[in-house]
């Protein structure tokens, strides 16, 4: 504010609460930070690609899991994780996914490691949608499950051959 001769003699401001506008932001924040780290701790995995099937996101279990860093996985193609003979297969899977925009849950499938070893795991794969409801790219989460398939192979040798020689049972 000025008075007549021009000089300053005070301030006028326009002041806004914002305390509401700032707990949301925290809240968000916390929010965020809550699924960041359940994302990178759980021992599940979770994964996103594009609709081409190329690598967004791999979680911390997935990468451990399959020998990879994260830096090393972001931009691959799935077909880098699978054997070739079941790409086709995987293209299948996805693009149901596309067509119907329902998720298909629980499918084995088999990873191979940079080593060449092999990883079992059963997934789930939903649809991801933009704002307009239209389909972007995918999602998933899975469990390794090669312990299991270990033991099923175990359990199969064990019922088909002899204990004490090994040979092959009547059976």
């Amino acid at each position: 504010l000025k008075n007549q001769k021009g000089e300053i003699i005070g301030f006028k401001g326009v002041g806004r609460d914002i305390t509401e506008r700032k707990q949301m932001e925290e809240a968000l924040r916390q929010s965020e930070e809550r699924y960041r780290t359940i994302i990178e701790e759980m021992e599940e995995w979770y994964f996103e690609t594009d609709l081409a099937g190329n690598i967004i996101f791999f979680n911390d279990a997935i990468t451990r899991t399959l020998g990879y860093t994260k830096k090393e996985t972001t931009g691959l193609n799935f077909r880098a994780f699978v054997k070739q003979e079941q790409v086709e297969e995987i293209y299948k899977i996805f693009h149901q996914v596309y067509e119907l925009g329902e998720p298909i849950k629980n499918f084995p499938q088999e990873f191979v490691r940079p080593d060449g070893s092999v990883t079992f795991a059963e997934f789930s794969i939903f649809p991801k949608l933009d704002q307009e409801g239209k389909i972007f790219g995918f999602r998933g989460v899975g469990d390794d499950i090669t312990a299991r398939k270990k033991a099923e192979h175990q359990l199969n040798y064990i019922a088909t051959h002899d204990c004490l020689t090994g040979l092959p049972n009547r059976m």
